[in-house]
């Protein structure tokens, strides 16, 4: 199935990491640090990009003998085509990386952030204080790990910040721990948001900014300088062998705590952010067995369905009751789809339609 191209014009497509970098002190101690980073891809035109990411694909598969049955893939689904520690798979994200960031008219953003101890007091960072949550210190680990599922959109904010953008589409890869902060609330209400479930599978820019994060990674690894927005550009322009112009590179810190701390214990879930959802979406379900999600990592039509939300721009998730039951197809305009595994997966559909919902089976096509 080809991609529609219904996204067209101007897109920011973002990706984030947690990223640990150890290293072993005068004292022979052991130490590490986790940085957060992220990426976000931006091409003046996302109709060309694609067109773009396709053409390196289809040549990277071919080079690296790999057999590419869809149009969208991630980082750790391309190294799951190599042997374990093949050192093939570095070589073809840093191929694609390189290819990728020497296209003109796309630009590409760097966000990377860790805190200095010394502008805080006792080395702790205070959080929450609205809606009746009570503040408390907490240490820069455990900040750092109160950000990390919501670090698209505090990279989002921050490029709103910079730039001044307004009312452009902000493609966030999915997450149901977007937490209570000045930077969504600046985001959300000045930004056309899209929420993607499994946004680095099926969506070009997000899939880029998932292969260069996971290209970094190595590299950082090996870095023995400390890491920050410089560190970062030298790596990525390493022997002159990515063009420098359209590539930014910002810190993120002790500057904006007062907009990318948590102001409250609130996470906000699915049904919080479903205005935000990009739909359709397909809900794959296996009755909730054992093993589920491993199962439905693997299942034979997994290509098939992943090409068809990605020709509609849509999302895939594993269904949950618990999660999703007050969501799935209640959208009047877009149906959803569901894709039934097992006989208990079949009855949830058969009360969900029953329900009135939104919904329709996903055919598979006969082979």
């Amino acid at each position: 199935m080809q991609l529609r191209g219904a996204l067209s014009g101007k897109v920011f497509g973002f990706d984030s990491k947690p990223m640990i970098r150890k290293w072993v002190d005068k004292d022979g101690v052991e130490k590490h640090l986790k940085i957060l980073m992220s990426v976000s891809v931006n091409p003046e035109e996302n109709q060309d990009f694609e067109e773009e990411y396709d053409k390196i694909m289809k040549s990277l598969f071919s080079k690296f003998g790999l057999e590419r049955k869809r149009h969208v893939y991630s980082s750790s689904e391309i190294g799951g085509m190599f042997p374990p520690a093949d050192p093939s798979y570095s070589n073809f994200c840093l191929a694609f990386t390189r290819a990728v960031m020497s296209l003109p008219d796309v630009k590409y953003s760097f966000f990377v952030t860790s805190l200095n101890r010394k502008h805080l007091q006792n080395g702790e960072v205070t959080i929450n204080g609205e809606y009746g949550s009570t503040t408390r210190k907490v240490s820069i680990e455990e900040f750092m790990n109160l950000l990390a599922d919501s670090y698209n959109v505090i990279s989002a904010w921050k490029l709103c910040q910079i730039t001044g953008i307004r009312r452009q589409t902000i493609i966030i890869d999915g997450t149901d721990t977007i937490r209570d902060c000045e930077a969504w609330d600046f985001v959300k209400k000045t930004q056309n948001v899209r929420i993607i479930y499994n946004a680095d599978k099926l969506v070009p820019v997000v899939s880029t900014a998932d292969i260069i994060l996971r290209n970094l990674d190595w590299f950082i690894k090996t870095e023995k300088s400390f890491i920050d927005e410089k560190a970062i550009e030298k790596i990525i322009h390493y022997d002159d062998k990515v063009p420098s112009n359209n590539k930014f590179y910002r810190y993120i810190g002790n500057p904006d705590l007062e907009f990318i701390k948590p102001k409250s214990e609130r996470v906000f879930s699915s049904l919080d952010l479903v205005e935000y959802l990009q739909r359709p979406i397909f809900y794959l379900y296996a009755g909730g067995m054992p093993q589920q999600k491993e199962l439905l990592e693997e299942f034979p039509e997994k290509d098939e369905i992943y090409d068809a939300a990605s020709s509609l721009y849509g999302s895939i998730k594993i269904f949950d009751h618990k999660k999703d039951g007050r969501i799935i197809g209640n959208n009047p305009e877009v149906c959803d789809f569901f894709c039934p595994y097992g006989d208990d997966a079949v009855k949830t559909l058969q009360i969900l339609k029953s329900q009135k919902r939104n919904i329709e089976e996903f055919k598979q096509k006969k082979v």
